[in-house]
């Protein structure tokens, strides 16, 4: 049957099929239809065997070392994000982004769905209450469950359920997938896509779930395949609508790592109930060593060869991120989770918020900010790398909910203090008195600075120490004064704390975002540079950059 010939509605049906919109009772309907007549079957068939032969000749390879040997394989997901871990200095076609999915989809359509879709009637598995048969709803009685869509150099154990001399295209039945080497791409019936570097074992225990007992995998779902699920060692990982990334190392340890959209994730007790729940957003991870205890950290891209995509960032944290900050708190809801405040420096000094801290005013170029006041504060910790005596700089967005006397917006300070530095707001003493930017070397010398914060809004101040020993403080981009020294801070046993000295005083009643340490001096161009990034978003004229 030509395309032209086709029934409107058949031709509808089949490519929400083959593009993946289709819903679950068009997805019933095509069924009948395909079940009804052998020519629909015919073009059903046809259109997908096109759509994955135009894929074929023209679409992305996956990325391989220049020394491998030549092979036309391709990537499966919609926006071609997520291409294997190896370099390539070769230029590659771009295409539309539903064909480059539709090689997965039409290669699983041909060689898994027709299979499950032309089942004899009778029974009770894999037909609708009507009696049609299902389309990929494959129950685990050895049916088709998914595809092999790609292979790079794979090198299969002798019991895997793939047959080496079928190659790609071949229909799996649920069962075992044991890759010593290379590189693999399997499409499950439900349309998610698993990406898997040797060595690697991955039970396929249904059409939508499977478990990782060992190795590296990279999980692309596309909508209509929300809610797929990958068990790990005592934890469940249940796709929200997402990529994800999980492995399992040697000693049972399992590791989530969330590069778009969120994940939940749950710890399993020896009893088999859940015992702690989490959901995990795009950037972040989480590391599980047994007991009921997640180790939160930043996802890592690399790790998993996934090079395409950059990681999300607004313009505002790319900028800070080019120059190289010691550590970046944004202390935005999308950079905190389940309590930890996230340093995206890629040097995981990560905090933890304490007391009463809330979520609550726009952020300069992101969605909401910490908000503190009474006792709330982040608690970053013990940290050596902070110990920094001249050449450095810090910098923050500040927001005053009602003058005070004493605010501190970080402080990595020794216990007394005697030790340390710290970056604070001082409200006016006097009527005749306009408060100041106070930044302090403890024991060493207090740098006051006369300038006002404002209330009610935000305010961007970056304090360069140099490595003369003076102190240079800008405001809004613009350096307003410097003050001379002749003395570097002294270092000491030091505490890192955001919102608060370390030992509880000093409470910042405001909104604090974008907090940086560089163990470097900030160029006054730079300090404008990251103003005028973020202004936009303070003064109102835009959201997240």
């Amino acid at each position: 049957m030509s395309p032209r010939n086709a029934d409107p509605e058949l031709r509808a049906l089949v490519d929400a099929a083959i593009d993946g919109s289709i819903s679950d009772a068009d997805h019933d309907r095509l069924a009948e239809l395909l079940d009804a007549d052998e020519d629909a079957r015919e073009y059903y068939t046809d259109m997908a065997q096109m759509h994955a032969a135009l894929l074929w000749e023209h679409a992305e390879p996956l990325e391989q070392p220049a020394d491998a040997p030549h092979a036309r394989v391709y990537a499966a997901d919609e926006d071609g994000a997520y291409a294997g871990p190896h370099a390539t200095t070769e230029p590659v076609a771009t295409l539309r982004p539903m064909l480059r999915w539709a090689i997965a989809a039409g290669v699983a359509i041909v060689a898994g769905l027709m299979t499950a879709m032309l089942l004899p009637h009778g029974g009770t598995h894999g037909t609708t209450p009507g009696g049609a048969p299902q389309i990929a709803r494959g129950v685990n009685d050895g049916r088709p469950i998914a595809v092999l869509a790609d292979a790079e150099g794979a090198v299969w154990a002798e019991d895997s359920v793939v047959d080496p001399q079928a190659g790609i295209g071949q229909s799996l039945a649920a069962g075992t997938l044991r890759l010593k080497s290379g590189a693999a791409q399997v499409v499950f019936n439900n349309g998610a896509v698993v990406r898997m570097s040797g060595p690697t074992q991955l039970v396929m225990s249904g059409p939508d779930r499977c478990r990782l007992t060992g190795g590296r995998m990279v999980v692309r779902v596309p909508h209509r395949a929300k809610g797929f699920v990958v068990d790990a060692p005592n934890l469940v990982v249940t796709d929200l609508g997402t990529a994800f990334g999980v492995t399992v190392d040697e000693r049972g340890a399992a590791e989530v790592h969330v590069f778009e959209g969120h994940v939940r994730t749950d710890v399993i007790g020896a009893d088999g109930h859940t015992v702690r729940s989490m959901t995990l957003s795009e950037d972040h991870a989480v590391r599980f060593e047994g007991g009921t205890n997640l180790v939160q950290r930043v996802a890592d891209r690399s790790a998993f060869g996934v090079t395409g995509v950059p990681p999300h960032r607004t313009a505002y944290e790319q900028t800070v991120l080019d120059d190289k900050p010691l550590a970046y708190w944004p202390l935005t809801d999308r950079a905190m989770s389940d309590g930890t405040v996230y340093d995206l420096s890629g040097h995981e000094y990560h905090g933890q918020t304490r007391g009463t801290v809330a979520w609550s005013r726009a952020a300069p170029t992101g969605p909401r900010t910490l908000t503190t006041g009474r006792d709330g504060y982040v608690e970053i910790g013990r940290e050596k790398a902070f110990n920094l005596t001249n050449g450095f700089a810090v910098e923050a967005w500040v927001w005053l909910d009602y003058e005070m006397t004493y605010g501190r917006i970080i402080s990595a300070d020794s216990n007394g203090p005697t030790a340390g530095w710290g970056l604070a707001y001082q409200g006016p003493k006097r009527l005749t008195d306009d408060g100041s930017i106070f930044f302090t070397t403890y024991s060493i010398l207090d740098f006051r600075f006369a300038a006002t914060v404002p209330m009610q809004k935000w305010a961007h101040l970056v304090v360069v120490f140099d490595a003369n020993d003076d102190a240079h403080l800008y405001i809004n981009g613009v350096l307003k004064q410097t003050i001379a020294s002749d003395r570097p801070a002294k270092t000491g046993d030091l505490n890192v704390v955001i919102g608060r000295m370390s030992h509880g005083i000093q409470n910042w009643y405001g909104a604090l975002a974008h907090v940086a340490v560089y163990d470097h001096e900030l160029a006054a161009e730079r300090v404008a540079a990251h103003y005028r990034t973020g202004a936009p978003d303070v003064s109102g004229n835009g959201g997240a950059r």
